[in-house]
């Protein structure tokens, strides 16, 4: 790409507020509820494929994430809107101040 990581990184944090790692993390989770809105998939199928060490992890970072559980996810089913994208759910600035 022609430039060091460290300048990756400030330009990720300038222009999105979080670190490339962080936001990789922020988009894995919000995969993980688009997955857990619209598929049958487990939510420890979800959290191993996903790059979650487990799903007491998995479930962990997306309480803190969300503010909720991925099994309370689970329960209010499709009434949560769920940008197939992944851009925009819930709380995004939630996700951004963690950053």
């Amino acid at each position: 790409m022609g430039t060091s990581r460290r300048n990756i990184e400030r330009k990720f944090r300038d222009e999105l507020g979080v670190t490339p790692q962080r936001f990789m993390r922020n988009l894995r989770l919000r995969y993980g509820l688009w997955l857990l809105h619209y598929t049958p998939r487990t939510i420890t199928d979800i959290g191993e494929r996903y790059g979650f060490s487990d799903t007491a992890h998995f479930s962990r970072q997306f309480r803190e994430a969300f503010g909720y559980t991925p099994s309370q996810a689970r329960k209010t089913g499709s009434d949560r809107a769920v940008d197939p994208f992944f851009l925009h759910i819930g709380e995004p600035e939630r996700l951004q101040r963690r950053g």
